[in-house]
């Protein structure tokens, strides 16, 4: 039997108890040896770019790794912010399949946010050879998928807590420090609060979100 490994991807700006959870939640479901994050560098089909640096985000991803203390299953993958350009999910998968080799499955884990955008994806035909694709929602959710795409995306109902990134963001924008610390691991906070990060930061996405197009 095949090694699998789950790939979830985002921006990370910044990464929540969210992001920790369906990391969590889809090994024990999909019998993962291990999950990597990969954190974007340039989302294409995203119109702003990360607010906080590249060094800023991975930092805060070393932290809450750490924190949980889940280095042996839960590790951070840097291709994307290694990599000039737009960060696009065939690019990454293929680079991954070179470096893991052929007997390991690669599993691509995303949030049910991923269908707005996902016919938009740079050959996503390829995509879905390379890797197994789970999108994840919670429990009572309705994941539509494209007519085109139904028997080659699989669906998964998790438990995570309703939390993203722009939410933690807009808290610590407005003022609002109680409601953003609850959203995010207590060392990322703290980093958060040393670095200035997010006063005034705006602007709407969803979480998780994939790792690029």
């Amino acid at each position: 039997m095949r090694a699998a490994v789950g790939i979830l991807g985002g921006s990370f700006d910044p990464v929540h108890r969210g992001h920790l959870a369906l990391a969590a939640g889809a090994r024990a479901r999909l019998g993962l040896e291990r999950v990597l994050l990969v954190p974007a560098g340039q989302q294409p089909l995203k119109r702003q770019g990360p607010v906080a640096s590249p060094a800023d985000r991975l930092r805060m991803l070393q932290l809450a790794v750490a924190e949980a203390g889940a280095q042996d299953w839960l590790q951070i993958c840097t291709l994307e912010l290694e990599r000039p350009g737009p960060s696009y999910t065939v690019d990454t998968l293929q680079a991954l399949r070179a470096r893991l080799g052929g007997e390991t499955e690669l599993v691509f884990v995303a949030g049910a946010d991923v269908l707005r955008d996902l016919q938009g994806w740079r050959r996503l035909d390829r995509v879905l050879e390379l890797a197994r694709f789970v999108v994840c929602s919670r429990p009572g959710f309705a994941a539509e998928l494209p007519p085109a795409l139904r028997g080659r995306i699989e669906h998964l109902e998790l438990a995570t807590p309703q939390v993203s990134s722009s939410a933690v963001r807009a808290a610590i924008a407005a003022g609002e420090l109680e409601r953003a610390r609850a959203m995010v691991p207590a060392a990322v906070w703290r980093y958060i609060q040393e670095r200035g990060l997010y006063r005034a930061a705006r602007g709407p996405d969803a979480a998780p979100q994939a790792a690029g197009r």
